[in-house]
């Protein structure tokens, strides 16, 4: 792991130690807005979701299952999965290609998942803040 994140001597000891605060921290909160668990909940009927992170799935798939919407995603493509993370479009490409996807919207809230998706030639619809993605993904989708 150390040589993927390039990061030098001693470097595992502090992603062990960032992984453990990180699960400390989503077990003491919820994890999604009932705003955004509602989204996803009405997107599912009409749309194969997925979870595309370049965080490792002990990471991303504990508080899913937590919130019970972990059944709402067909795939789940985490940095398990993949040589490169984002800003590659790497995680992107396996996402589709398992899921048959030809042209699937890249929801994303960070500057490297953005990059990952454009890279990806995917079209990408950037998000500021969680709190106002519930509303920007409706808008954006009714168009």
């Amino acid at each position: 792991m150390r040589d993927r994140l390039q990061i030098e001597s001693g470097g595992d000891a502090l992603v062990a130690q960032k992984q453990d605060l990180f699960r400390q921290g989503m077990a003491s909160s919820e994890p999604f807005l009932p705003e955004t668990v509602e989204l996803l909940q009405e997107l599912c009927r009409s749309y194969p979701l997925a979870v595309v992170s370049s965080s490792y799935r002990s990471e991303v798939e504990p508080p899913l299952v937590r919130a019970g919407i972990r059944a709402l995603f067909q795939m789940l493509i985490c940095g398990d999965d993949v040589q490169h993370f984002k800003p590659s479009p790497e995680p992107y490409l396996l996402a589709a290609e398992r899921m048959g996807s030809r042209r699937p919207l890249v929801i994303e809230d960070s500057d490297a998942g953005v990059a990952a998706g454009r890279a990806a030639g995917f079209e990408v619809l950037r998000v500021r803040r969680v709190e106002e993605l519930a509303r920007e993904v409706r808008e954006y989708l009714a168009g």
